[in-house]
């Protein structure tokens, strides 16, 4: 299994395997919500792989680790920083009005980075107390162990894009019957505090009426007790639904020790 970049509420990174295996062999991918990039971590090189998010911070960190300078400039920026709460208060506040030019790019993004990996659930809310870490064992080393896997992500084009606008567009691209469209969407009745989430039943009924338009293969990510998607999907657009399997719920925050609840993940597919 490759790493991920960090935790992130609803990561794919224990999944992804496995959701690779249901995915064809076609030269284009998109992930629309790429959050992690889990599955481009996972998959096989394709010949374009197109990386959207709508969270610009997401967008920085990806585009920093898309090309190799940027990348190793990263790398060296993240591990002045140890592991504590001191640091984490301090870049929490340098990120939370988005970057503006006040440092090099690479820098905001180590910034980014580093409160995701030290935040509860990869959240950047709360700091995710960790005694070992913060005598500062193995901090570097997990930083470094992740160096070779995210590689991978080398010539990613990166998009900043709303779903719907991004959508729009590729139902016009003429290379859309050559794509694979990732949607790892916010779930149904998620309680996750994304910081842009698809909420409302309306919402999501809006979104799935938009996907079903794209002309290439089309995988979204859900639960099974999802009876929209079922009733959109299936039945008046004919995707197949497939269990996956009991996973645990990576939305939402946790406490430390705290048992996950665990739900059936589902994707539903139109090939």
């Amino acid at each position: 299994m490759s790493s991920t970049i960090a935790p992130y509420p609803g990561g794919k990174h224990t999944l992804a395997p496995l959701l690779v295996r249901f995915m064809p062999k076609l030269p284009r991918h998109i992930s629309g919500f790429g959050g992690m990039a889990n599955e481009i971590l996972a998959m096989p090189q394709r010949e374009i792989r197109i990386y959207n998010e709508k969270d610009n911070d997401l967008c920085i960190l990806l585009s920093c680790l898309a090309k190799e300078e940027t990348r190793r400039k990263l790398f060296c920026e993240i591990l002045k920083y140890k592991y504590c709460k001191e640091n984490f208060i301090e870049l929490k506040e340098k990120t939370s009005s988005g970057y503006n030019e006040q440092v090099e790019i690479w820098a905001y993004a180590a910034w980014v980075w580093y409160t995701l990996l030290v935040s509860r659930d990869g959240a950047r809310e709360f700091y995710s107390t960790n005694a070992g870490m913060e005598l500062g064992q193995n901090f570097q080393q997990r930083i470094m162990g992740k160096k070779w896997d995210l590689r991978r992500l080398e010539g990613i084009k990166v998009l900043n894009k709303d779903i719907y606008d991004l959508v729009e567009e590729e139902i016009q691209n003429p290379n859309g019957k050559q794509t694979l469209y990732f949607l790892d969407s916010p779930y149904y009745g998620n309680n996750a505090n994304y910081k842009y989430n698809i909420v409302s039943h309306f919402d999501h009924e809006e979104y799935c009426k938009s996907l079903v338009k794209l002309k290439g293969d089309v995988m979204v990510c859900g639960y099974d007790n999802n009876t929209l998607y079922d009733e959109i999907l299936v039945k008046e657009h004919g995707f197949r639904k497939i269990k996956i399997g009991l996973y645990a719920v990576t939305m939402g925050h946790h406490q430390k020790g705290e048992k996950c609840k665990l739900e059936k993940e589902c994707i539903w597919i139109n090939y």
